[in-house]
Protein backbone atom coordinates (compact mmCIF):
# COMPACT_ATOMS: atom_id res chain seq x y z
CA UNK A 1 0.00 0.00 0.00
CA UNK A 2 2.69 2.50 1.10
CA UNK A 3 5.45 1.00 -1.91
CA UNK A 4 7.69 3.60 -2.93
CA UNK A 5 7.02 5.53 -0.08
CA UNK A 6 9.87 6.76 2.66
CA UNK A 7 10.96 8.72 5.62
CA UNK A 8 13.82 10.88 5.52
CA UNK A 9 15.28 12.48 9.09
CA UNK A 10 17.45 15.56 9.02
CA UNK A 11 19.48 16.09 12.41
CA UNK A 12 20.72 19.62 12.83
CA UNK A 13 22.31 21.47 15.75
CA UNK A 14 19.65 23.20 17.62
CA UNK A 15 19.65 27.10 17.64
CA UNK A 16 18.11 28.59 20.60
CA UNK A 17 15.17 30.39 19.81
CA UNK A 18 15.41 34.42 19.59
CA UNK A 19 14.11 36.33 22.41
CA UNK A 20 12.84 38.81 20.51
CA UNK A 21 12.16 42.54 20.78
CA UNK A 22 9.47 43.46 23.51
CA UNK A 23 6.89 45.40 21.42
CA UNK A 24 7.34 44.03 18.13
CA UNK A 25 6.92 40.16 16.60
CA UNK A 26 10.52 38.63 15.53
CA UNK A 27 11.65 39.25 12.43
CA UNK A 28 12.42 36.34 9.81
CA UNK A 29 16.18 36.83 10.07
CA UNK A 30 16.27 36.49 13.73
CA UNK A 31 14.29 33.05 13.17
CA UNK A 32 16.03 32.16 10.39
CA UNK A 33 19.68 33.30 10.62
CA UNK A 34 21.17 34.53 7.41
CA UNK A 35 24.90 33.99 9.19
CA UNK A 36 24.70 30.40 9.53
CA UNK A 37 23.81 29.69 6.19
CA UNK A 38 26.59 28.49 3.55
CA UNK A 39 26.57 30.38 -0.07
CA UNK A 40 25.06 27.39 -1.18
CA UNK A 41 22.27 27.53 1.69
CA UNK A 42 21.76 31.42 0.78
CA UNK A 43 20.92 30.52 -2.80
CA UNK A 44 19.00 28.12 -2.29
CA UNK A 45 17.05 29.29 0.67
CA UNK A 46 16.06 32.59 -2.43
CA UNK A 47 15.16 30.07 -4.91
CA UNK A 48 12.65 28.81 -2.18
CA UNK A 49 11.52 32.62 -1.65
CA UNK A 50 11.63 33.49 -5.38
CA UNK A 51 8.55 30.01 -5.37
CA UNK A 52 6.99 31.80 -2.39
CA UNK A 53 6.43 34.94 -4.24
CA UNK A 54 5.16 33.41 -7.25
CA UNK A 55 2.83 31.32 -5.26
CA UNK A 56 1.37 34.52 -3.30
CA UNK A 57 1.22 36.78 -6.82
CA UNK A 58 -1.17 34.06 -8.14
CA UNK A 59 -3.20 34.11 -4.41
CA UNK A 60 -3.49 38.07 -4.76
CA UNK A 61 -4.76 37.63 -8.27
CA UNK A 62 -7.33 35.12 -7.69
CA UNK A 63 -8.24 37.35 -4.37
CA UNK A 64 -8.71 40.49 -6.99
CA UNK A 65 -10.63 38.90 -9.22
CA UNK A 66 -12.72 37.46 -6.45
CA UNK A 67 -12.97 41.09 -5.06
CA UNK A 68 -14.15 42.63 -8.82
CA UNK A 69 -16.73 39.94 -8.54
CA UNK A 70 -17.88 41.05 -5.98
CA UNK A 71 -18.73 44.62 -7.81
CA UNK A 72 -20.22 44.43 -10.74
CA UNK A 73 -20.55 46.86 -13.46
CA UNK A 74 -24.47 46.38 -12.50
CA UNK A 75 -24.13 48.54 -9.75
CA UNK A 76 -23.22 51.62 -11.92
CA UNK A 77 -25.22 54.26 -13.24
CA UNK A 78 -26.32 53.28 -17.24
CA UNK A 79 -24.50 54.72 -19.45
CA UNK A 80 -26.18 57.95 -20.86
CA UNK A 81 -28.12 58.09 -17.06
CA UNK A 82 -27.25 61.43 -15.57
CA UNK A 83 -23.64 61.48 -13.82
CA UNK A 84 -23.23 57.96 -15.38
CA UNK A 85 -19.21 58.00 -16.12
CA UNK A 86 -18.33 59.87 -19.82
CA UNK A 87 -17.18 57.57 -22.10
CA UNK A 88 -14.01 59.52 -23.06
CA UNK A 89 -12.84 60.10 -19.98
CA UNK A 90 -12.52 56.80 -18.49
CA UNK A 91 -9.07 55.94 -20.20
CA UNK A 92 -7.79 52.97 -22.25
CA UNK A 93 -6.76 51.31 -19.12
CA UNK A 94 -10.09 51.27 -17.07
CA UNK A 95 -11.98 50.32 -20.45
CA UNK A 96 -9.72 47.16 -20.54
CA UNK A 97 -10.64 46.54 -16.92
CA UNK A 98 -14.08 46.78 -17.71
CA UNK A 99 -13.82 44.43 -20.52
CA UNK A 100 -12.10 41.64 -18.60
CA UNK A 101 -14.39 41.11 -15.37
CA UNK A 102 -17.69 43.45 -16.22
CA UNK A 103 -16.37 45.05 -12.90
CA UNK A 104 -18.21 48.32 -11.34
CA UNK A 105 -16.25 51.62 -12.69
CA UNK A 106 -15.21 52.16 -8.85
CA UNK A 107 -13.52 49.21 -8.54
CA UNK A 108 -10.47 50.17 -9.05
CA UNK A 109 -11.07 53.26 -6.42
CA UNK A 110 -11.77 50.62 -3.80
CA UNK A 111 -8.87 47.98 -4.79
CA UNK A 112 -6.50 51.40 -4.69
CA UNK A 113 -7.25 51.82 -0.48
CA UNK A 114 -6.98 48.13 0.19
CA UNK A 115 -3.39 47.90 -1.29
CA UNK A 116 -2.84 51.36 -0.47
CA UNK A 117 -2.04 52.42 -3.92
CA UNK A 118 -2.94 55.24 -6.21
CA UNK A 119 -5.61 54.35 -8.58
CA UNK A 120 -3.82 54.22 -11.71
CA UNK A 121 -1.39 51.64 -10.03
CA UNK A 122 -4.94 49.80 -8.82
CA UNK A 123 -6.25 49.73 -12.23
CA UNK A 124 -3.43 48.05 -13.48
CA UNK A 125 -2.90 45.53 -11.25
CA UNK A 126 -6.35 44.68 -11.41
CA UNK A 127 -5.61 44.46 -15.18
CA UNK A 128 -3.13 41.76 -14.67
CA UNK A 129 -5.01 39.49 -12.15
CA UNK A 130 -8.41 39.62 -14.32
CA UNK A 131 -6.45 38.48 -17.17
CA UNK A 132 -3.87 35.78 -15.71
CA UNK A 133 -7.32 34.39 -13.96
CA UNK A 134 -9.85 34.65 -17.20
CA UNK A 135 -8.03 34.64 -19.88
CA UNK A 136 -4.63 33.06 -19.51
CA UNK A 137 -5.08 30.22 -16.79
CA UNK A 138 -2.10 28.16 -17.48
CA UNK A 139 0.05 31.26 -16.96
CA UNK A 140 -1.65 31.57 -13.50
CA UNK A 141 -1.27 27.99 -12.62
CA UNK A 142 2.59 28.12 -13.84
CA UNK A 143 2.89 31.08 -11.07
CA UNK A 144 1.00 29.10 -8.84
CA UNK A 145 3.27 25.92 -8.87
CA UNK A 146 6.02 28.35 -8.39
CA UNK A 147 7.05 27.46 -11.98
CA UNK A 148 7.16 31.26 -13.20
CA UNK A 149 7.75 34.43 -11.30
CA UNK A 150 6.14 37.21 -10.84
CA UNK A 151 7.57 39.71 -13.63
CA UNK A 152 7.02 37.27 -16.69
CA UNK A 153 4.07 36.38 -15.54
CA UNK A 154 3.15 40.27 -16.10
CA UNK A 155 4.88 40.33 -18.75
CA UNK A 156 2.65 37.73 -20.62
CA UNK A 157 -0.67 39.79 -19.18
CA UNK A 158 0.49 42.91 -20.40
CA UNK A 159 1.05 41.34 -23.98
CA UNK A 160 -1.80 39.20 -24.25
CA UNK A 161 -4.45 40.71 -22.31
CA UNK A 162 -5.89 43.32 -24.25
CA UNK A 163 -6.11 41.38 -27.18
CA UNK A 164 -7.74 39.05 -25.18
CA UNK A 165 -11.62 39.50 -26.40
CA UNK A 166 -10.35 40.03 -29.99
CA UNK A 167 -8.33 36.71 -30.19
CA UNK A 168 -9.78 33.51 -32.31
CA UNK A 169 -11.12 30.89 -29.74
CA UNK A 170 -8.22 28.88 -28.47
CA UNK A 171 -5.46 31.00 -29.95
CA UNK A 172 -4.16 32.63 -26.03
CA UNK A 173 -4.09 28.56 -24.80
CA UNK A 174 -1.62 27.83 -28.31
CA UNK A 175 0.02 30.75 -27.31
CA UNK A 176 0.72 29.92 -23.49
CA UNK A 177 1.35 26.37 -24.48
CA UNK A 178 4.20 27.67 -27.22
CA UNK A 179 5.89 30.05 -24.76
CA UNK A 180 5.28 28.83 -21.42
CA UNK A 181 8.23 25.79 -21.65
CA UNK A 182 10.55 28.14 -22.58
CA UNK A 183 9.59 31.25 -20.24
CA UNK A 184 12.13 31.16 -17.65
CA UNK A 185 14.70 30.70 -19.74
CA UNK A 186 14.11 34.29 -21.37
CA UNK A 187 13.95 37.74 -20.15
CA UNK A 188 10.86 39.22 -19.54
CA UNK A 189 11.46 41.57 -22.91
CA UNK A 190 12.73 38.09 -24.71
CA UNK A 191 8.88 36.54 -23.46
CA UNK A 192 6.94 39.04 -24.70
CA UNK A 193 8.47 39.44 -27.90
CA UNK A 194 8.23 35.16 -28.25
CA UNK A 195 4.48 35.95 -27.12
CA UNK A 196 4.06 38.85 -30.09
CA UNK A 197 4.97 36.58 -32.99
CA UNK A 198 3.28 33.51 -32.07
CA UNK A 199 0.38 35.87 -31.75
CA UNK A 200 0.66 37.63 -34.57
CA UNK A 201 1.74 33.94 -36.56
CA UNK A 202 -1.76 32.52 -34.77
CA UNK A 203 -4.20 35.56 -35.54
CA UNK A 204 -2.66 38.16 -36.92
CA UNK A 205 -6.40 40.10 -37.34
CA UNK A 206 -6.32 40.15 -33.53
CA UNK A 207 -2.96 41.13 -33.15
CA UNK A 208 -3.91 44.41 -35.66
CA UNK A 209 -6.42 45.16 -34.11
CA UNK A 210 -4.41 45.33 -30.68
CA UNK A 211 -2.48 47.96 -32.31
CA UNK A 212 -5.01 50.00 -33.76
CA UNK A 213 -6.60 49.92 -29.73
CA UNK A 214 -3.21 50.85 -28.29
CA UNK A 215 -2.98 54.28 -30.81
CA UNK A 216 -6.13 55.37 -28.80
CA UNK A 217 -4.28 54.93 -25.68
CA UNK A 218 -1.99 57.53 -26.31
CA UNK A 219 -0.95 60.05 -23.55
CA UNK A 220 1.39 62.43 -21.89
CA UNK A 221 1.90 62.38 -18.17
CA UNK A 222 4.15 63.81 -15.74
CA UNK A 223 5.45 62.62 -12.43
CA UNK A 224 7.59 64.19 -9.69
CA UNK A 225 11.40 63.01 -9.74
CA UNK A 226 14.20 63.84 -7.04
CA UNK A 227 15.83 67.54 -6.86
CA UNK A 228 13.09 69.24 -8.46
CA UNK A 229 13.09 67.38 -11.79
CA UNK A 230 9.87 65.94 -13.06
CA UNK A 231 9.78 63.06 -16.11
CA UNK A 232 7.48 63.75 -18.90
CA UNK A 233 6.48 60.45 -20.73
CA UNK A 234 4.54 60.45 -23.86
CA UNK A 235 2.88 57.48 -24.93
CA UNK A 236 2.57 56.95 -28.93
CA UNK A 237 2.91 54.78 -31.94
CA UNK A 238 6.40 53.38 -32.20
CA UNK A 239 7.13 55.64 -35.52
CA UNK A 240 5.58 58.98 -34.13
CA UNK A 241 7.67 58.89 -31.05
CA UNK A 242 10.80 57.99 -32.93
CA UNK A 243 10.38 61.18 -35.11
CA UNK A 244 10.01 63.56 -31.86
CA UNK A 245 13.19 61.90 -30.44
CA UNK A 246 15.09 62.12 -34.29
CA UNK A 247 14.15 65.86 -34.49
CA UNK A 248 15.13 66.66 -30.57
CA UNK A 249 18.65 64.37 -31.14
CA UNK A 250 19.18 66.40 -34.05
CA UNK A 251 19.01 70.02 -32.65
CA UNK A 252 21.16 68.96 -29.91
CA UNK A 253 24.03 67.64 -31.94
CA UNK A 254 23.58 70.47 -34.31
CA UNK A 255 24.23 72.87 -30.85
CA UNK A 256 27.28 70.77 -30.23
CA UNK A 257 29.18 71.17 -33.31
CA UNK A 258 28.00 75.17 -32.84
CA UNK A 259 30.80 74.27 -29.93
CA UNK A 260 28.27 73.99 -26.89
CA UNK A 261 29.68 72.60 -24.12
CA UNK A 262 26.30 71.26 -22.31
CA UNK A 263 25.35 67.12 -22.03
CA UNK A 264 23.85 66.13 -24.77
CA UNK A 265 20.85 64.80 -22.59
CA UNK A 266 20.45 68.12 -21.34
CA UNK A 267 20.65 69.92 -25.54
CA UNK A 268 17.93 67.27 -26.44
CA UNK A 269 16.14 68.25 -23.29
CA UNK A 270 16.01 72.06 -24.31
CA UNK A 271 15.47 71.44 -28.17
CA UNK A 272 12.10 69.20 -27.10
CA UNK A 273 11.25 72.35 -24.61
CA UNK A 274 11.77 74.45 -27.14
CA UNK A 275 10.00 72.95 -29.69
CA UNK A 276 6.90 72.22 -27.38
CA UNK A 277 6.66 75.59 -26.11
CA UNK A 278 7.62 77.46 -29.29
CA UNK A 279 7.92 81.08 -27.92
CA UNK A 280 9.35 82.67 -31.24
CA UNK A 281 5.34 81.92 -32.32
CA UNK A 282 2.95 84.88 -31.78
CA UNK A 283 0.74 83.61 -34.59
CA UNK A 284 -0.58 81.23 -31.95
CA UNK A 285 -3.39 82.41 -29.06
CA UNK A 286 -1.23 82.82 -25.63
CA UNK A 287 -1.01 79.68 -22.95
CA UNK A 288 -0.69 80.25 -19.12
CA UNK A 289 0.71 77.47 -16.91
CA UNK A 290 -0.84 77.02 -13.62
CA UNK A 291 1.92 77.04 -11.19
CA UNK A 292 0.92 77.14 -7.11
CA UNK A 293 4.01 78.60 -4.73
CA UNK A 294 3.28 78.26 -1.22
CA UNK A 295 6.22 80.55 0.14
CA UNK A 296 6.33 80.69 4.11
CA UNK A 297 7.36 84.29 5.01
CA UNK A 298 10.01 83.01 7.43
CA UNK A 299 11.63 80.60 5.18
CA UNK A 300 11.77 83.95 2.72
CA UNK A 301 12.65 86.33 6.01
CA UNK A 302 15.48 84.06 7.34
CA UNK A 303 16.84 82.29 4.35
CA UNK A 304 16.33 78.78 5.66
CA UNK A 305 13.63 75.98 5.60
CA UNK A 306 11.65 74.77 2.52
CA UNK A 307 8.53 76.07 0.69
CA UNK A 308 6.80 73.73 -2.28
CA UNK A 309 6.24 74.07 -5.77
CA UNK A 310 2.77 72.39 -6.75
CA UNK A 311 3.19 70.41 -4.17
CA UNK A 312 7.27 69.44 -4.31
CA UNK A 313 9.78 70.70 -1.50
CA UNK A 314 12.10 73.60 -2.17
CA UNK A 315 14.87 75.20 -0.61
CA UNK A 316 14.30 78.53 0.45
CA UNK A 317 17.13 80.44 -1.77
CA UNK A 318 15.75 78.47 -5.07
CA UNK A 319 12.42 79.62 -4.01
CA UNK A 320 13.68 83.33 -3.56
CA UNK A 321 15.27 82.87 -7.44
CA UNK A 322 11.42 81.65 -8.10
CA UNK A 323 9.57 84.28 -7.19
CA UNK A 324 12.48 87.03 -8.52
CA UNK A 325 11.79 84.84 -11.65
CA UNK A 326 8.00 85.36 -11.46
CA UNK A 327 8.20 89.07 -10.27
CA UNK A 328 6.96 88.57 -7.42
CA UNK A 329 9.09 90.03 -5.17
CA UNK A 330 9.04 93.84 -4.54
CA UNK A 331 10.61 96.50 -2.32
CA UNK A 332 7.53 95.82 0.07
CA UNK A 333 7.99 92.27 0.10
CA UNK A 334 5.71 89.94 -1.93
CA UNK A 335 3.31 90.72 -4.95
CA UNK A 336 1.09 89.27 -7.56
CA UNK A 337 3.26 87.94 -10.42
CA UNK A 338 1.76 89.35 -13.78
CA UNK A 339 -1.07 87.58 -14.74
CA UNK A 340 -1.19 85.76 -11.53
CA UNK A 341 -2.47 86.17 -8.24
CA UNK A 342 -1.43 86.12 -4.58
CA UNK A 343 -2.53 84.82 -1.70
CA UNK A 344 -1.50 85.07 2.76
CA UNK A 345 -2.32 81.97 4.80
CA UNK A 346 -2.27 82.58 8.24
CA UNK A 347 -1.55 79.21 10.47
CA UNK A 348 -1.83 77.99 13.51
CA UNK A 349 2.14 78.28 14.42
CA UNK A 350 1.75 75.60 16.97
CA UNK A 351 -0.27 72.72 15.08
CA UNK A 352 -0.37 74.38 11.37
CA UNK A 353 -4.21 74.47 10.48
CA UNK A 354 -5.13 77.09 8.38
CA UNK A 355 -6.55 80.26 10.23
CA UNK A 356 -7.62 82.84 7.41
CA UNK A 357 -6.71 83.79 3.98
CA UNK A 358 -6.25 87.07 2.63
CA UNK A 359 -4.84 88.96 -0.06
CA UNK A 360 -2.28 91.47 -0.07
CA UNK A 361 -4.72 94.58 -0.52
CA UNK A 362 -7.45 93.05 2.11
CA UNK A 363 -4.94 92.95 4.59
CA UNK A 364 -3.87 96.33 3.92
CA UNK A 365 -6.89 97.71 4.35
CA UNK A 366 -7.72 95.89 7.63
CA UNK A 367 -4.80 97.23 8.86
CA UNK A 368 -6.18 100.51 8.19
CA UNK A 369 -9.72 99.76 9.40
CA UNK A 370 -8.24 98.19 12.78
CA UNK A 371 -10.90 96.71 14.77
CA UNK A 372 -14.43 98.07 13.95
CA UNK A 373 -15.51 96.95 17.23
CA UNK A 374 -12.21 98.99 20.12
CA UNK A 375 -11.58 102.23 18.05
CA UNK A 376 -10.19 101.14 14.43
CA UNK A 377 -6.61 101.44 13.31
CA UNK A 378 -4.07 101.16 16.36
CA UNK A 379 -6.64 99.74 18.85
CA UNK A 380 -4.66 96.97 20.82
CA UNK A 381 -7.72 94.56 21.85
CA UNK A 382 -6.71 91.45 20.85
CA UNK A 383 -9.94 91.18 19.10
CA UNK A 384 -9.75 88.78 15.78
CA UNK A 385 -10.59 90.66 12.29
CA UNK A 386 -9.83 87.38 10.02
CA UNK A 387 -10.70 83.70 9.99
CA UNK A 388 -12.53 81.29 8.46
CA UNK A 389 -15.19 82.48 6.07
CA UNK A 390 -18.83 81.90 7.41
CA UNK A 391 -21.21 79.75 5.87
CA UNK A 392 -23.47 81.72 3.43
CA UNK A 393 -26.59 79.76 4.19
CA UNK A 394 -27.17 77.99 1.11
CA UNK A 395 -25.95 75.42 -1.07
CA UNK A 396 -23.20 76.65 -3.30
CA UNK A 397 -19.83 78.02 -1.30
CA UNK A 398 -19.01 81.30 -1.56
CA UNK A 399 -15.54 82.62 -3.35
CA UNK A 400 -14.05 82.93 -0.29
CA UNK A 401 -14.64 79.79 1.21
CA UNK A 402 -13.11 78.06 -2.36
CA UNK A 403 -10.13 80.49 -1.60
CA UNK A 404 -9.73 78.98 1.95
CA UNK A 405 -10.53 75.41 1.47
CA UNK A 406 -8.17 75.22 -1.99
CA UNK A 407 -5.89 77.26 0.19
CA UNK A 408 -6.12 73.98 2.84
CA UNK A 409 -6.24 70.91 1.19
CA UNK A 410 -3.83 71.59 -1.98
CA UNK A 411 -5.58 68.51 -3.79
CA UNK A 412 -8.10 66.44 -3.98
CA UNK A 413 -8.51 64.75 -0.49
CA UNK A 414 -9.26 60.68 -1.41
CA UNK A 415 -6.27 59.18 -0.17
CA UNK A 416 -4.11 58.08 -2.60
CA UNK A 417 -4.88 60.72 -4.65
CA UNK A 418 -2.87 63.76 -6.43
CA UNK A 419 -5.16 66.07 -8.43
CA UNK A 420 -4.20 69.28 -7.81
CA UNK A 421 -6.89 72.14 -6.31
CA UNK A 422 -7.30 73.95 -9.17
CA UNK A 423 -8.95 70.95 -10.53
CA UNK A 424 -10.98 69.91 -7.74
CA UNK A 425 -14.56 70.77 -6.74
CA UNK A 426 -15.83 71.20 -3.43
CA UNK A 427 -18.07 68.53 -1.73
CA UNK A 428 -20.24 68.41 1.62
CA UNK A 429 -18.81 65.62 3.76
CA UNK A 430 -22.41 65.47 5.15
CA UNK A 431 -24.40 66.37 2.04
CA UNK A 432 -26.05 69.46 1.78
CA UNK A 433 -30.05 67.65 1.41
CA UNK A 434 -29.23 65.56 4.21
CA UNK A 435 -28.73 68.63 6.49
CA UNK A 436 -25.22 69.44 5.76
CA UNK A 437 -23.97 72.73 6.39
CA UNK A 438 -22.04 74.99 3.37
CA UNK A 439 -19.57 75.20 6.17
CA UNK A 440 -15.37 75.27 6.19
CA UNK A 441 -15.80 72.20 8.71
CA UNK A 442 -18.15 70.16 6.28
CA UNK A 443 -16.61 70.98 2.48
CA UNK A 444 -13.46 69.24 1.35
CA UNK A 445 -11.78 69.45 -2.26
CA UNK A 446 -12.64 66.03 -4.25
CA UNK A 447 -11.25 65.43 -7.94
CA UNK A 448 -14.56 65.27 -10.33
CA UNK A 449 -14.04 61.45 -10.19
CA UNK A 450 -14.14 61.06 -5.95
CA UNK A 451 -17.05 63.24 -6.14
CA UNK A 452 -18.66 60.94 -8.39
CA UNK A 453 -18.01 58.04 -6.23
CA UNK A 454 -18.74 59.71 -2.96
CA UNK A 455 -21.98 60.46 -4.37
CA UNK A 456 -23.07 57.18 -6.71
CA UNK A 457 -20.87 54.43 -5.56
CA UNK A 458 -22.80 52.63 -2.76
CA UNK A 459 -21.19 50.95 0.93
CA UNK A 460 -18.34 54.53 0.95
CA UNK A 461 -18.39 56.51 4.35
CA UNK A 462 -16.47 59.84 4.35
CA UNK A 463 -16.50 61.34 7.85
CA UNK A 464 -14.61 64.70 8.77
CA UNK A 465 -13.47 66.13 12.07
CA UNK A 466 -13.40 70.08 12.94
CA UNK A 467 -9.29 69.68 11.89
CA UNK A 468 -10.34 68.98 8.44
CA UNK A 469 -8.92 64.78 8.95
CA UNK A 470 -11.14 63.26 6.33
CA UNK A 471 -11.56 59.38 7.22
CA UNK A 472 -12.58 57.07 4.07
CA UNK A 473 -14.09 53.49 4.80
CA UNK A 474 -14.70 51.04 1.81
CA UNK A 475 -17.34 48.99 1.05
CA UNK A 476 -15.08 46.28 2.08
CA UNK A 477 -14.14 47.74 5.54
CA UNK A 478 -10.89 48.99 5.01
CA UNK A 479 -10.42 52.65 6.77
CA UNK A 480 -7.77 55.40 5.48
CA UNK A 481 -7.19 59.24 6.82
CA UNK A 482 -6.15 61.85 5.06
CA UNK A 483 -5.16 65.19 7.02
CA UNK A 484 -4.39 68.64 5.23
CA UNK A 485 -0.83 69.36 3.94
CA UNK A 486 -0.19 71.83 6.80
CA UNK A 487 -1.33 70.34 9.53
CA UNK A 488 1.97 69.28 11.98
CA UNK A 489 0.86 65.62 13.21
CA UNK A 490 3.13 63.15 15.38
CA UNK A 491 3.00 60.13 16.67
CA UNK A 492 3.19 59.18 20.61
CA UNK A 493 6.15 57.48 21.28
CA UNK A 494 5.61 53.99 22.01
CA UNK A 495 5.36 53.19 25.92
CA UNK A 496 9.39 52.05 27.43
CA UNK A 497 9.51 48.88 27.77
CA UNK A 498 9.63 47.83 31.51
CA UNK A 499 13.38 46.49 32.81
CA UNK A 500 13.56 42.79 33.24
CA UNK A 501 13.66 41.71 36.55
CA UNK A 502 16.91 40.63 38.11
CA UNK A 503 17.92 37.01 38.42
CA UNK A 504 17.43 35.53 41.85
CA UNK A 505 20.86 34.68 42.78
CA UNK A 506 22.72 32.14 42.20
CA UNK A 507 23.73 33.86 38.95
Amino acid sequence: MFEGWGVGLAVAEMLPAHPGTPGRPSRLSEILPVAVRSPEGKAHELGRIQQLKSAIAAYEADLIAGLAADRPATADLPAGAPGAAAEHWTGPAAADLARLGGVSEFFPDELAQVLGCSRAQATTTATHALTLVHLLPATWAALADGHLDWPRARGLAQQLGPCGEDAAPGVLAAVEAAVLPRAMELSVTGLRALAERELARRDPLAAAHRRRRAAKAADVTVRPAPDGMAELSVFLPAPAAAAIYDTADRMARLEKEAGSAAPIGLLRAQALLALVLRPWDTSRPPVTAQLTVLAPLPVLADGVGVGEVDGRPITAADLRDLLEQLDALCPGGLQAPTGGSMLLALTDPGTGRLRATVTRRELEALVRRGCPQHGGAGADCGCAVLGEPEAPGRYRPTPAQRRFLRARDHRCRMPGCSSRAGWVDLDHVVPHDEGGETSCDNLCCLCRRHHRLKTLAPGWSFVMDDDGVLTVTTPSGVTRVTRPPGHYWHLEPAPASPEPPEDEPPF
